[in-house]
């Protein structure tokens, strides 16, 4: 039988062991180690606020760009059902939103032990419904700026045959088609996910078919086959 035993030691020549009781976590910010123990750990600031999602203010949706949307979820808010109230309210705010080109900034609590989360409710407005569309956004320690050299001088230096061959390169790259009104080809809302589509199609295939090897993936599937099947059609 194999036992696992775990041991702490230095950093040095000799090794030396270290008990695990004087053992504790570090995280790395850039090449510096942070230590960070249990008295930290308490030390960090909770809301103790219920849970909530509150507005702050507005400003226009043009000062709230893409690439500063952050976070890994999107909430889409809308009214309670049967509550009329609320629905007049929240369409009326709504409404005004898109009217005025306007969004919100918020700010939500998911529950008393959670740290708050800044945010922006944009706008969503269809045929069939309306709701409030909420994106994290990030704390100015999270914003990356970085400043790179000017090309202008590499690109003056560029001949003909260079300038020729990469505007054949961004050429192919261009989804749109100039003979349907510069429709996109590969339009996101349109376009299947080929990994999941390829998994979910060996799922359904191997519960009709237990015994039957799995197939490959089909042809419509592979991104390539569906880009040179879009374009020829």
């Amino acid at each position: 039988m194999i036992i696992s035993e775990t041991s702490y030691h230095r950093n040095d020549d000799a090794q030396t062991a270290v008990n695990s009781d004087e053992v504790i976590p570090g995280y790395k910010y850039g090449t510096t180690l942070v230590p960070f123990s249990d008295e930290d750990a308490q030390m960090q600031y909770h809301s103790n606020s219920p849970r909530s999602l509150s507005v702050l203010g507005f400003t226009k949706s043009c000062n709230v760009s893409h690439q500063r949307r952050a976070g890994d979820q999107v909430l889409v808010i809308t009214a309670q059902e049967g509550h009329e109230a609320a629905a007049v309210a929240l369409s009326s705010l709504i409404q005004a939103l898109e009217e005025l080109d306007m969004v919100a900034i918020t700010r939500r609590i998911y529950n008393k032990n959670s740290n708050p989360t800044m945010g922006v409710l944009f706008p969503d407005i269809t045929t069939n419904y309306e709701c409030l569309i909420w994106i994290p956004l990030p704390y100015q320690e999270d914003v990356r700026v970085y400043t790179f050299p000017p090309l202008q001088h590499i690109i003056e230096k560029l001949n003909d045959s260079e300038i020729q061959i990469m505007d054949d390169l961004i050429s192919s790259m261009d989804l749109t088609c100039q003979e349907e009104d510069d429709e996109e080809v590969l339009a996101p809302v349109g376009v299947l996910n080929p990994q999941l589509q390829h998994y979910f199609n060996t799922l359904t295939h191997r519960a009709l078919h237990p015994n039957d090897p799995i197939p490959p993936p089909a042809t419509h599937v592979l991104f390539v086959s569906s880009l040179q099947t879009l374009y020829s059609s």
